[in-house]
């Protein structure tokens, strides 16, 4: 960063901004990005937007969030635009970035996010947010968060459905505990989690033309 003029940057933001080829879109991002500022923010949040632009915005917003940490927060607005394999390694680079899943509204905002925005990844990411965040405490958040407890229902039904081929479960601490405790929040929200299996079956079902049982066995 420290050999990016400003003449050099300013060229290559312009390729960011103005090229009408892809590749060189990536490089304007990349180099034009260093020491991006306010005003240059809210272009890349708009390129990010494109699916092939995504992860190299991204990679931009942990490189500068090291200098301005601000920016990492926006790594969270990429979610839902995002698609495919670019969920996954966006969840990758959020994971990555010490200074957001360190905290309790990282961790939530994570879980959220990920969970409303993983466009059919959703077995690809469980793992990365799993073990990123502190399950116990968001299973007594899902008692008096709606948005918790559903993005929570999302991710304890993928980790379980998952636990046997991944080993995924043989490797979670405290899965006693938190089994436990999600037994516990289930059978006190009975009523509320057969709809909420009903719902995600016929979402399935209208989105993916099968069966949702179907589509688990592929």
């Amino acid at each position: 960063a420290e050999e990016v003029t400003p003449t050099v940057k300013a060229r290559f933001w312009e390729l960011a901004t103005r090229s009408r080829r892809t590749e060189s879109v990536k490089w304007g991002v990349v180099i034009g990005g260093v020491a991006l500022t306010e005003a240059e923010l809210p272009s890349l949040l708009v390129l990010a937007r494109h699916a092939e632009f995504t992860l190299y915005c991204a990679h931009v917003l942990r490189r500068e969030g090291e200098r301005d940490p601000r920016l990492h927060r926006h790594l969270f607005d990429l979610l839902p635009t995002a698609r495919g394999w670019g969920v996954v390694r966006l969840v990758e680079q959020i994971v990555a970035t010490e200074g957001l899943i360190r905290s309790v509204d990282g961790q939530r905002e994570l879980l959220i996010r990920a969970m409303e925005n993983h466009d059919g990844m959703l077995m690809h990411i469980t793992w990365s947010v799993t073990e990123s965040i502190d399950l116990e405490r968001f299973i007594r958040e899902a008692r008096v968060d709606e948005r918790v407890e559903i993005a929570m229902t999302k991710l304890m039904d993928a980790l379980l459905l998952g636990a046997d081929e991944a080993g995924w479960w043989a490797d979670l601490e405290r899965r006693e505990e938190i089994y436990a405790a999600w037994v516990e929040f289930a059978e006190s929200h009975e009523a509320d989690f057969r709809l909420l299996r009903i719902l995600y079956s016929l979402r399935f079902f209208l989105r993916h033309g099968v069966p949702e049982w179907e589509r688990l066995d592929e």
